[in-house]
């Protein structure tokens, strides 16, 4: 990543800067920002502005390259020719760009600030945690994260760990691959592990229940495009999932599928579909079967038995239903 800025020469042509704010942009600032860069695709767009009452000066930059269609974000710290590159990333998730972009410039702020003076603890209290007559808050997932949990992400399958903790209720599909994001982050050294979990800590209270129903009411056309797509998308993981346990898709091939998916950001049904991993006739059979099996209409060893004779025979559900001489499930 460059932290070469351009120089006075060609200024107007190729590099816009914002005035100067006094404060950090907010989430729908820096989607005016990306707009702006939209608009001005191949010309560098920069936002400045300093936080502390002047005592520190912080930039963030996007561009298009020509050619792409991802925008490259770019965050400076320093003015002038004493700044320097903190954090960058290739991405269009605005939601966490601003998570990393605040929590950065937090941390900035506090080492700025003189420490807050240390209370006296209350008489008939412990002054040390876990002490007697002191009562502990109990930690959610994501406020129990260490550096070393981030490490072994490193180590293990990242969908084999993401369907556990999707299974056990621990996270949701945007909040996996919010991590897998981060977890990126961490081995390219754009982010430390303490960072990329403060990060996901702040996307996790994002998806709460009451952030979810602020975020209904608030709702652009585009957000409720991008929240069906990662319910299209959730969906697909769980019909291919049945695929799988079948016996009917190779883990080789839908890891495949997944690498696509993660470059294009499309479908992994539907491009295991255009690959020839899976057929027509199994996939839309096993949609079927994983819509029993969530309304508790038919048992899983009767699914897999009814999606092998649709994959073997070529027939739909309702035919292989038929030809096998069972009771049609009434949904």
């Amino acid at each position: 990543m460059s932290s070469e800025r351009p120089t006075s020469e060609g200024l107007q042509k190729n590099y816009l800067r914002l005035p100067v704010r006094d404060q950090t942009p907010a989430a729908a600032d820096i989607r005016g920002l990306l707009a702006e860069a939209e608009r001005l695709y191949g010309r560098l767009v920069e936002q400045p502005w300093t936080v502390v009452q002047g005592k520190e000066t912080f930039s963030l930059t996007v561009k298009y390259e020509l050619g792409s269609d991802k925008p490259i974000w770019t965050l400076y710290q320093g003015g002038g020719s004493d700044s320097k590159v903190v954090w960058g990333c290739t991405d269009r998730d605005l939601e966490l760009i601003f998570d990393i972009v605040s929590m950065i410039v937090e941390a900035a702020e506090r080492a700025l600030l003189p420490p807050p003076p240390k209370a006296e603890p209350a008489a008939g209290t412990a002054s040390e945690p876990g002490q007697p007559g002191e009562v502990q808050p109990e930690k959610g997932y994501f406020e129990t994260l260490t550096p070393v949990d981030f490490d072994l992400l490193k180590k293990q399958s990242n969908v084999l760990l993401g369907h556990l903790l999707i299974e056990a209720g621990l996270l949701t599909g945007p909040i996996l691959e919010t991590a897998l994001k981060l977890q990126d982050m961490v081995r390219t050294d754009t982010l430390t592990p303490l960072q990329a979990i403060e990060a996901l800590r702040r996307a996790h209270a994002r998806e709460s229940p009451a952030a979810h129903a602020t975020a209904k009411a608030k709702a652009s056309p585009m957000e409720e495009y991008k929240a069906t797509k990662r319910e299209t998308q959730k969906q697909g993981f769980l019909v291919v999932d049945v695929i799988k346990k079948a016996g009917l898709l190779s883990e080789e091939d839908f890891q495949a599928g997944l690498a696509v998916m993660k470059k294009t950001g499309g479908e992994i049904d539907k491009i295991l579909l255009a690959a020839g991993k899976v057929d027509a006739v199994t996939l839309e059979a096993a949609a079927t079967c994983w819509e029993l099996m969530r309304d508790g209409l038919m048992k899983a060893e009767q699914t897999m038995i009814a999606l092998h004779y649709c994959h073997r025979s070529r027939v739909s559900f309702d035919e292989a239903i038929s030809e096998l001489g069972w009771e049609k499930p009434h949904r």
